[in-house]
């Protein structure tokens, strides 16, 4: 972590195996992130002052990668489906601590973001083929429509804060934004490249 006040990085994992994508709880109380030191990949919660120690969330044999925390008692994360590819699913960190899928199908679905109002899930999924971002409603994923904002390739959607851009980067390293319009109906508007950055992997 690196902290702002005091201009120095602190090491906050501490056990030697793989600790990759990490996520903030709403309230920053909170780290989640993924680790193999249990064998498999699954989800480790911990202070985000470094205090306790790592609390594993869902203890499961499939690989688990957390995403997205939505609000302090969902968590967003993609697993692998036995006999399918990976989709994203909620798990809820209320008494029954239980998971749920959300966007799934044949394809593979890895990365989501729900938009700051909570009526948007935007997520990358390769059912075209090729990976591509795509938005749907948070609330009813499958009762509504879906719309395909990228168009040649895109991974790894993030919302704005005001949540009327969409971020994403391309097959390319670039990062692309598309325009929202805010409001009960979505409303997707043109994307328009930030920058390159053809070294990033």
């Amino acid at each position: 972590m690196w902290d702002l006040r005091r201009n120095a990085l602190e090491r906050f994992t501490r056990d030697p195996a793989g600790n990759p994508l990490v996520e903030w709880s709403p309230d920053g109380r909170y780290v989640v992130f993924s680790s193999d030191r249990s064998g498999v990949t699954n989800m480790f919660r911990q202070a985000s002052d470094g205090s306790g120690e790592p609390e594993r969330l869902f203890p499961s044999d499939r690989l688990q990668m957390a995403v997205n925390f939505p609000s302090e008692d969902r968590l967003l994360f993609s697993a692998n489906v036995p006999g399918q590819h990976p989709d994203i699913h909620t798990l809820f960190l209320d008494g029954t601590r239980h998971a749920e899928p959300l966007i799934h199908g044949p394809a593979n679905e890895l990365n989501a973001d729900v938009s700051p109002d909570g009526r948007w899930i935007a997520y990358d999924s390769d059912e075209s083929g090729q990976f591509e971002v795509y938005v749907r409603s948070y609330a009813d994923p499958y009762g509504g429509g879906r719309w395909q904002i990228s168009s040649g390739g895109g991974r790894q959607p993030l919302w704005s804060s005001d949540g009327t851009e969409l971020f994403y980067r391309d097959f390319d390293g670039a990062m692309m934004a598309a325009s929202v319009s805010p409001g009960s109906t979505f409303i997707p508007g043109s994307v328009v490249k930030l920058f390159n950055n053809a070294g990033y992997g």
